[in-house]
């Protein structure tokens, strides 16, 4: 005879983290990814001129090349939007953009004043953090990765939970792209599971230079609390801050 109180299996629940646990173990996992980031960034920083525009260059290209397919899983994905239209930012956001500053000097000494007796000399900010919504996101992304990486940034994603696997999708093309014309590992990077947890640490980490983010979201609690000065990085031309006596004023255009 079978005592059934030896053979009954007893499942234990996994304890659900408490809100402090959540957060404890969310700046964990985002501060290896920003670690990460700045091993990459001081070795990215490094970089001349000609290596930077190649890599631009050819996510560019990449990400052109994979408009329309993008433009297809974004649709599918969020439920937002037409296909054609996905199409034409997302080629706005690769094609236009790098057409826009693929001439742009942004290593080394950018001006020199005779008359006043000065120079300008381009330094990168360090590791960004890249927000990204549901409406735009493989052109967002794309969009923040070319201005990023011309400016000799690293930049971290959070992507937006309702489009991750579009987002992810899309860094995913120009990371390789990236890699085969030259750049350092992990100099583009994501939180691969989206939670306000995440992002939150993310953003709030010290070691994060300045976030890229849209006017959706700078009315976030989580933003507005952020260490550094958010900039509006929406798919328009912002793509630098300026430094006077290391002290960040404001953002270029």
């Amino acid at each position: 005879m079978v005592d059934a109180k030896k053979t009954q299996t007893t499942v234990t629940a996994a304890k659900e983290l408490s809100a402090d646990e959540k957060m404890e173990e969310a700046k964990r996992y985002t501060g290896e990814l920003v670690n990460k980031a700045l091993v990459a960034e001081e070795a990215y920083a490094t970089y001349s001129q000609e290596q930077v525009d190649k890599i631009v260059a050819a996510m560019a290209l990449a990400g052109s090349e994979a408009s329309l397919a993008l433009a297809h899983e974004a649709v599918d994905e969020t439920g937002r939007g037409v296909v054609e239209d996905k199409d034409t930012k997302n080629r706005f956001a690769t094609e236009n953009v790098y057409n826009s500053i693929k001439h742009e000097k942004t290593v080394g000494i950018i001006e020199r004043n005779q008359v006043e007796g000065y120079i300008k000399v381009a330094a990168p900010l360090g590791v960004l953090a890249g927000i990204v919504p549901t409406t735009n996101p493989t052109s967002t992304t794309m969009f923040k990765i070319l201005v990023a990486l011309k400016t000799r940034n690293a930049i971290i994603f959070s992507f937006h939970p309702k489009a991750q696997r579009c987002s992810i999708h899309a860094a995913q093309i120009l990371y390789d792209a990236a890699l085969k014309a030259g750049a350092p590992k992990n100099i583009i990077q994501w939180i691969d599971k989206a939670s306000l947890e995440n992002t939150t640490a993310l953003i709030r980490n010290p070691k994060i230079a300045s976030i890229l983010f849209g006017n959706w979201w700078s009315r976030h609690g989580a933003c507005r609390a952020a260490v550094w000065q958010p900039v509006n990085g929406g798919r328009g031309r912002q793509r630098c801050c300026l430094y006077r006596s290391h002290r960040l004023f404001g953002p270029g255009c």
